[in-house]
């Protein structure tokens, strides 16, 4: 049945309503969605271990299929099952000494045939063999292997007709080879989706797949068992959740967000580009129909396992490692396998309705979970053990830093308001504040900036007649006291964004990114600090190299380099400012060649060192969704590694998300907290830094709570009121 069920998924066929693969989606859902509905009505007969591994090995029934179902490539197409030699090396080790009783074939067979040799035919190109665009259960891709290796047509004596051979019906006379491509099916298609994809990685011998090969009775396999350490090599199996799941669990989660996140609808994404070369036989539209339907498919039942094994984390008292682990899948996926569970009815097995606060404001393990293991009473809860042993000693609390500042519509018109870094606190009636509601002056998002160096806060979005006023008493005396010796460009009516940089030996500098009137694109100064004025001798837009329809969105300034260093983000390219340098770091960051942003899409935030770009896409299917980006220096200290930290499945509007760092102690990481609002609701998340720089561990929904409309218009992102 497996080895059917295996056969069902055609992933390179047609997708449509009643296809192969949906069916077999059906098979596995229903069948799961059955066994637990007689095992209910019949007293609970089956205990929950064995009904897991039973889940887990008709997930791995999905898995395996969609392994089965790649191309075989070739030795030039990169990612492709032939372009890993690798993989083959680990798979020829493991024949020739973990097969069980197959061991004396596959030492006898590489004797005879070397496997430089072997590895040589399989990528020949010749019309004889000749592989690239089957896959590997394609029947006459095995005619052309065995043609040419007649010994791998050849079983045992007592192997029964029902052995494995990836087709249906099974054929005994191939079990040989369909092993052979079993495990090189499934040790490609993990490498490529959940490592790091370094010639180090090594799937395969990880996988404790030798005991499928272990009294084998009369089948070459006991595939059930190989499926089920397969699944939980990737998800666990619902025991304490070792680094080495976590691991697996993190990367694999990561694929599959952005994959189907990202990928369905840029061509140059990383992971969709492995996808083409898994499934080489697809056209462009039939990758977006594969990465939606079967990679959301997998992903959904990715997240159902995930969510039982953080009840089973739970539910043991290890609480510290759900963290690292099955939230990260749970989250990542959980929305993405709703979708397609409701459009073909599957039913999840074990928990999933899963709310998580995690290092917030108040860190809760959900009430749902906390209800389910109050069976008899627990001293400390589930919260305070968390709190106190995970949390604290972490340093993973909210401190009282202060407050961002942000732009209100509430009764009295126009107001900006101070909300607290910690509380959140929204109530506008009883927080720090000044109106703004009669000839507004603090009208632009991006042009009220806080200066640690000065201590004041600076107004420049009347750019002909920017005012200033101290940090400490904002609030009552605003920001109006002209800047002395002011004098700009007269054509220059507006200024959307203002920042300073100062370099480790104190050296300071600004960029003024500012309007004309009636100017639909914006210009861009360098200038020695916030009190020197744009002009014609510090214009930097035509060093810029701008191409049609480019121009800046947004510029961040980052602090303690060896110079002043800025991001200019324009509508398609991204520009580095070092010192007096200018340099084009990253082209075509949205993804394809000329693509370009439109004014309103995007924000820059730099924490510490590192640079955060948050954006959306226009003329797009993922029109609400958002992505954010994490850009750090190379080894030549030039902002050029830009890597895909969470995708957002909201509409995030310009200058509606703002962000903290919390910096590296002796004994604590350093992790960055965000905050956003998206029209509804406002919720903030973050990121663990690890000693790269890079982040660790996105939290995907951090906190999050809905509040009436209640006048939020945007944050000014380049001021915060300090505690």
């Amino acid at each position: 049945m497996l080895d059917e069920l295996i056969s069902y998924f055609k992933v390179q066929e047609s997708l449509r309503p009643g296809s192969s693969f949906e069916m077999a989606m059906r098979k596995v859902y229903n069948t799961i969605n059955k066994v637990r509905a007689l095992n209910i009505s019949s007293g609970s007969r089956i205990n929950e271990n064995e009904l897991q591994e039973f889940e887990r090995t008709l997930a791995g029934s999905v898995y395996t299929g969609l392994a089965m179902n790649t191309s075989w490539g070739q030795q030039s197409e990169k990612y492709a099952v032939l372009a890993n030699r690798r993989n083959f090396d680990d798979v020829v080790t493991f024949l020739k000494t973990q097969s069980g009783n197959q061991r004396n074939f596959w030492n006898t067979f590489f004797n005879q045939h070397s496997p430089n040799k072997f590895w040589q035919d399989l990528n020949y190109t010749g019309p004889d063999m000749n592989l690239k665009m089957f896959t590997l259960q394609d029947g006459e891709a095995r005619q052309r292997i065995l043609r040419k290796y007649p010994d791998l047509a050849r079983a045992t004596g007592s192997v029964a007709p029902t052995a494995f051979s990836g087709v249906a019906p099974a054929n005994a006379t191939e079990s040989f080879l369909s092993v052979f491509t079993l495990l090189l099916g499934v040790g490609n298609f993990t490498w490529l989706t959940a490592t790091d994809r370094q010639e180090l990685s090594n799937p395969v011998s990880l996988m404790g797949l030798a005991a499928a090969f272990i009294d084998t009775g009369l089948n070459l396999i006991q595939l059930g068992k190989f499926l089920d350490n397969v699944t939980s090599f990737i998800y666990g199996s619902g025991g304490k959740i070792v680094n080495t799941v976590v691991e697996y669990m993190a990367k694999f989660s990561q694929y599959l967000s952005n994959l189907t996140a990202k990928g369905k609808h840029l061509a140059n994404v990383l992971e969709r580009q492995i996808a083409n070369k898994m499934f080489l036989a697809t056209t462009t539209q039939s990758i977006v129909k594969v990465i939606d339907i079967c990679f959301v498919g997998l992903a959904a039942l990715g997240a159902a396992l995930a969510a039982y094994n953080l009840y089973q984390a739970v539910e043991g008292g290890d609480v510290g490692e759900i963290i690292f682990a099955a939230i990260n899948m749970l989250v990542a996926t959980v929305a993405l396998g709703i979708a397609i569970a409701s459009f073909m009815g599957f039913a999840i097995a074990g928990p999933l309705e899963i709310v998580i606060a995690v290092i917030g404001i108040v860190v809760a393990i959900a009430q749902w979970v906390y209800d389910l293991l109050k069976k008899q009473k627990i001293e400390p809860t589930p919260i305070a053990t968390y709190t106190n042993e995970y949390i604290k000693p972490r340093g993973l609390e909210y401190k009282d830093l202060g407050s961002y500042l942000c732009r209100v519509l509430g009764r009295d018109g126009n107001m900006v308001c101070a909300l607290d870094a910690k509380t959140m606190n929204t109530d506008w009636a009883n927080v720090k504040k000044i109106l703004d509601h009669q000839n507004p002056i603090y009208n632009r998002a991006g042009a009220l900036v806080t200066s640690s160096r000065t201590g004041k806060v600076y107004n420049f979005a009347n750019i002909k007649k920017p005012g200033y006023g101290s940090i400490s008493n904002f609030f009552t005396a605003g920001a109006t006291t002209p800047i002395s010796n002011w004098s700009t460009l007269g054509e220059l009516e507006t200024c959307e964004h203002a920042v300073e940089s100062r370099a480790k030996d104190g050296s300071t500098a600004s960029i003024f990114v500012a309007l004309e009137k009636y100017a639909n694109s914006s210009r861009a100064f360098l200038t020695r600090s916030l009190e020197d004025a744009p002009a014609t001798n510090n214009e930097i837009t035509g060093r810029l190299e701008l191409e049609w329809q480019e121009f800046p969105l947004d510029v961040v300034a980052i602090n303690g380099l060896d110079k002043p260093m800025f991001l200019i983000f324009t509508t398609q390219h991204i520009w580095q400012v070092k010192g007096n340098e200018l340099s084009r770091v990253i082209s075509d960051f949205v993804g394809a060649p000329g693509e370009k942003l439109t004014w309103g899409y995007l924000d820059g935030l730099a924490l510490g060192t590192n640079v955060n770009l948050i954006y959306r896409l226009r003329n797009n299917d993922a029109i609400n969704t958002s992505y954010h980006y994490l850009l750090t220096q190379d080894d030549d200290g030039n902002y050029a590694r830009m890597k895909l930290l969470r995708t957002i499945n909201r509409s995030i509007s310009q200058s509606r998300i703002v962000g903290r760092l919390y910096q590296k102690t002796q004994d604590l990481f350093a992790r960055m907290d965000f905050m956003y609002h998206d029209g509804k609701s406002y919720a903030r998340y973050g990121a663990i830094m690890n000693n790269t720089g890079d982040a660790s561990l996105s939290l995907h929904n951090g906190v999050e709570f809905q509040v009436p409309d209640n006048g939020f218009l945007s944050f000014y992102k380049n001021a915060f009121i300090p505690r």
